[in-house]
């Protein structure tokens, strides 16, 4: 039987023309009114079905809505997309854009490396920096628009700013040649053309005259502007969001857009949907204490309507006994609510370190990314350091790479002995010719990589583990029993991968293949890899998963481990980051449906996060 929508929500499915915003707290049955919305546009109202287009900001969730709509109506000619999806299509059709012109992040970095190389800055080129460049680069785009770097700043001494603003305006170049765009690409690019001919705006006008945008907080300022244009000039633009959930401030995202639109629109009617039917009426108090406390953010009452719920804070004294107590709350719940029960945490990195940990305690982890455990081996500091190892053996001693591993683990080589492109250990000894304890740790060291270069892969990764130490500089790094078990992991399975590189061939190129390859094996199921993580990604498990990756996701269960300062907030943020961390942490918590687990740590002096010690407090004196 078909619910009947709240007063709240029938306000917002009856309205038809002009500009409107409905502010959708978590919980507040946003989906249903979206799709009811639309249905009233064109069974009451007499829209023309072709003429609505729905935005939103995932593909998954563009699908989740079509397929509901579809499914109570048997109507197909809505168009539902994300952002990205309407700009291709819009360059598809006018600029003969194809799939073979969008560029993955692998070939972007590829590129981008190139560049460096041409511009003669080989030497500091590492994974890690380029994929730092290329993200900022992204966030630029997403803030200024189609030529400005404001957000990018060299931190490394060996290049100025405007060496790499010169480095990525050729990048930016490049890609042109090639014909290639990425994704933050397409929305300026079809601002640019929309704006540059009448004829194709006034086409796209007149084919959606009725605009929807879902989780409106999440845009940014070329979203927006896209949106705008197309809404012109009848501006029936409805959008839909919540500001306390806008956490993509990484992506341009922030939640002053949604003033921005009162201010933009000043006759656009204000909804509101506060009434929540997720969460317990404990759960929602608790999560209004915490948000309450962020400035940039319109005032709103939360209406829980279940009067159930339960909150508890834990407050250890070590790592070791969050795991001990973890393990076995976990370990005692029946298989269904192991399902619905989620670990949510702060990054990517303690998702895989929970999430083995788990693991290894015999816990079912639900994954929802079998790419990602490919993935992780190849993006790791220690596959960085292997190939860099491999590469100065067999591709020329090269500085950039000895940099990577001379001092893994520390002999305090200087790097400012080093003053050629290519290593000489005789100006290494002329540098220290003075310090006999370095002499002999570089006599050994050079012994050592010469033996190397003349073995295969297998036997010089051999020399690099036991004889360099790499094994035992990896022991040193310490850590948590989880954190050295996915170093073990990576280091293994690196291991296997590079020692079938046959002599002769390029490192580099030998390690982009296998990645290639891999990742390839892995979306088409071909690979072992890919099969364990298909079987975890439809096993009933404990999901683990970081703040951000449960954005629109609900759970029975939520534990939210190590909510610690440093954590959560993060050292050194200034007051609008401060902010959106609340709102990551409000996220987390209003995935809960039905109990609440906040836990801290003691260990190494740790505090509580400011974020929830005052409401915790009062828990705990209960």
């Amino acid at each position: 039987m078909k619910s009947k929508p709240s007063a709240d929500q029938l306000r917002a499915i009856t309205h038809i023309r002009g500009p409107a915003m409905l502010i959708a707290g978590p919980g507040s049955g946003k989906t249903f009114t979206i799709v009811e919305r639309i249905s009233h546009l064109v069974s009451n109202a007499k829209i023309r079905s072709d003429n609505i287009l729905v935005v939103t900001f995932s593909k998954a969730a563009a699908n989740e809505m079509k397929s509901r709509y579809v499914r109570e109506t048997g109507d197909h000619e809505v168009t539902f997309g994300t952002f990205h999806s309407v700009a291709f299509r819009i360059l598809r059709e006018c600029l003969r854009f194809d799939a073979n012109s969008l560029i993955s992040d692998a070939e972007k970095q590829d590129i981008l490396s190139q560049v460096f190389k041409n511009h003669g800055f080989e030497r500091i080129l590492s994974g890690e920096y380029l994929r730092g460049i290329l993200d900022a680069i992204s966030k630029d785009k997403n803030l200024k628009g189609i030529n400005g770097y404001g957000g990018i700043i060299s931190e490394r001494e060996e290049i100025t700013t405007e060496d790499l603003l010169r480095i990525i305006d050729d990048y930016r170049a490049f890609l042109k040649e090639l014909h290639k765009i990425d994704f933050d690409d397409m929305i300026l690019l079809c601002l640019e053309n929309l704006k540059k001919d009448p004829k194709i705006l006034e086409k796209y006008r007149e084919r959606f005259r009725m605009i929807l945008v879902d989780e409106f907080q999440d845009i940014n300022e070329p979203q927006f502007e896209l949106i705008r244009l197309l809404a012109l000039p009848d501006n029936d633009l409805f959008v839909v969001g919540d500001d306390d959930q806008s956490i993509y401030g990484f992506r341009g995202a922030y939640p002053g857009i949604m003033q921005r639109f009162i201010r933009d629109y000043p006759d656009a009617k204000t909804l509101y949907l506060t009434e929540n039917y997720r969460s317990g009426r404990k759960i929602i108090t608790f999560a209004g204490e915490v948000i309450k406390e962020n400035r940039e953010r319109f005032d709103k009452q939360f209406r829980p309507l279940r009067n159930d719920g339960y909150v508890r804070f834990r407050y250890l004294e070590s790592r070791k006994e969050e795991e001990e107590f973890l393990l076995g709350e976990l370990s005692a719940l029946s298989d269904e609510t192991k399902a619905d029960t989620a670990l949510i945490v702060r990054t990517n990195r303690e998702a895989l370190l929970y999430g083995a940990m788990l693991e290894k305690a015999g816990l079912a982890v639900s994954r929802r990314d079998g790419k990602r455990a490919v993935k992780s081996f190849f993006d790791s500091f220690i596959a960085e350091d292997l190939t860099a190892y491999l590469s100065y053996l067999y591709d020329g001693q090269k500085r950039s790479d000895f940099l990577l591993f001379m001092n893994k683990p520390e002999k305090y080589i200087r790097q400012s002995a080093l003053i050629r492109e290519t290593v000489s250990f005789e100006e290494l000894e002329l540098y220290y010719e003075k310090n006999q304890d370095m002499l002999r740790k570089i006599e050994k060291l050079k012994d050592q990589l010469l033996l190397a270069k003349k073995m295969p892969p297998r036997y010089a990764l051999k020399i690099f583990r036991t004889q360099i130490g790499y094994d035992r500089y990896l022991e040193e790094l310490g850590g948590s029993e989880a954190e050295r078990k996915e170093r073990e992991n990576a280091l293994r399975e690196l291991t296997d991968i590079l020692s079938g590189m046959k002599t002769g061939t390029s490192v580099r190129e030998y390690v982009r293949n296998e990645r290639k390859i891999r990742v390839r094996d892995a979306k088409s199921g071909k690979s072992d890899v890919s099969k364990e993580a298909e079987n975890k990604e439809t096993s009933d498990g404990i999901h683990v998963i970081t703040m951000h990756a449960s954005k629109g996701l609900e759970f029975g269960n939520v534990y939210l481990p190590d909510i610690n300062e440093g954590v959560i907030p993060p050292k050194r943020c200034d007051s609008r980051e401060l902010e959106e961390e609340r709102r990551l942490l409000y996220v987390a918590i209003t995935r809960a449906r039905n109990e609440l687990t906040i836990i801290a740590t003691k260990e190494r002096g740790r505090d509580v996060s400011r974020f929830v010690k005052r409401q915790v407090l009062k828990l705990s004196e209960k």
